[in-house]
């Protein structure tokens, strides 16, 4: 019988755990990078890790296998790290914040009071916090002591946040807000959200994203500015827990009617 293969470090996720109730566990195998032995065989590939373990050995597995993966290839690449998809929204022009690596960082020059910083492969709003120009300055002395300056920086600006998940031709949005006294309104963080109907100023900043990134499937994070949606991130391997409670739809089954999936769900 053919199989999907799932690539995950780990395998109790509320996404996996919806898939194999779905599809059924006797037509997926699951494999951990890091640890199992490689599958005897595979065909198709469901990539559910991400780089925060900063290690590249899920990402060596699909490519050294070649077996079609969802999402692509490139797309898991692309948005490993948030500064290769900040690069990535400069070359191709999609509105975003500006940024810098925190090893190139200074405080001159910089037009704002207040400075976001983040751990360049982090997820679910994980080591966000918010400086001064002189405190960063004194931040970034620190971890450069520890020999870590793997975290990305961007001006801080409150604005609405709004999450959109996308899969195929599927939109679904999320206004999103922090729990109080926090500053990121990731779902992971506790952080609220509400269904509602896409602003068309965010339906025409996502479109052009969400076909230039060749995923099928991910979230687009964005701060509705004063000068317009600003992209923070576009996760390609996001949860689906929250969006599911609130729309009210069986995300999972829809994603199992793309044509990838179509050998493994034939009886």
């Amino acid at each position: 019988m053919n199989k999907l293969t799932i690539v995950a470090k780990n395998p109790q996720t509320y996404f996996i755990k919806r898939l194999s109730e779905e599809l059924g566990e006797e037509k997926i195998q699951h494999f951990n990078p890091w640890i199992d032995p490689v599958p005897a065989s595979y065909v198709k590939i469901l990539f559910r890790s991400s780089g925060i373990y900063h290690s590249d050995v899920d990402l060596d597995f699909v490519r050294g296998s070649g077996s079609d993966v969802m999402n692509p290839i490139k797309s898991l690449e692309i948005f490993r790290s948030k500064s290769s998809q900040y690069e990535f929204f400069q070359q191709h022009s999609h509105p975003a914040l500006p940024w810098w690596r925190l090893k190139d960082w200074t405080a001159h020059d910089k037009e704002s009071d207040e400075f976001l910083v983040k751990p360049d492969n982090g997820q679910g709003g994980w080591g966000i916090e918010v400086f001064s120009g002189c405190d960063l300055d004194r931040w970034k002395e620190l971890q450069r002591l520890k020999g870590d300056l793997s975290w990305v920086v961007q001006p801080y600006i409150k604005a609405q946040e709004y999450r959109v998940f996308f899969m195929g031709s599927e939109r679904i949005c999320l206004k999103r807000l922090p729990k109080k006294g926090e500053l990121v309104s990731n779902f992971a963080q506790e952080g609220e959200a509400k269904l509602v109907v896409l602003p068309q100023e965010i339906k025409e900043v996502i479109g052009p994203l969400i076909e230039s990134s060749g995923a099928y499937y991910g979230a687009i994070d964005l701060l509705d500015t004063a000068n317009g949606p600003a992209i923070l991130e576009l996760n390609v391997t996001p949860g689906i827990e929250q969006v599911e409670a609130l729309a009210h739809q069986n995300l999972i089954l829809a994603l199992l009617s793309a044509n990838f999936f179509c050998h493994i769900i034939k009886v």
